[in-house]
């Protein structure tokens, strides 16, 4: 299950929520060609510093990446 993640007055958090059973990731979804922001890449730093899972995908290939890596 996934639902949108918005976090008023702060920039640069994570598209979506990931929900696999207990498991919750943080997913930023972009073009082929997206690039992150400097707000995002602040976010994703500091997610990852408390232990978040957050992936960056781009393609059908990386999502499927990113719920094996959960599913470890």
């Amino acid at each position: 299950m996934t639902r949108k993640y918005v976090s008023p007055g702060i920039r640069g958090v994570p598209d979506q929520i990931v929900f696999l059973g207990r498991l919750v990731a943080f997913v930023e979804v972009k073009s082929p060609t997206g690039k992150l922001s400097s707000a995002q890449v602040r976010e994703i730093h500091r997610m990852e510093d408390l232990g978040a899972w957050v992936f960056v995908v781009s393609n059908e290939e990386e999502v499927d990446a990113c719920i094996k890596e959960i599913m470890l």
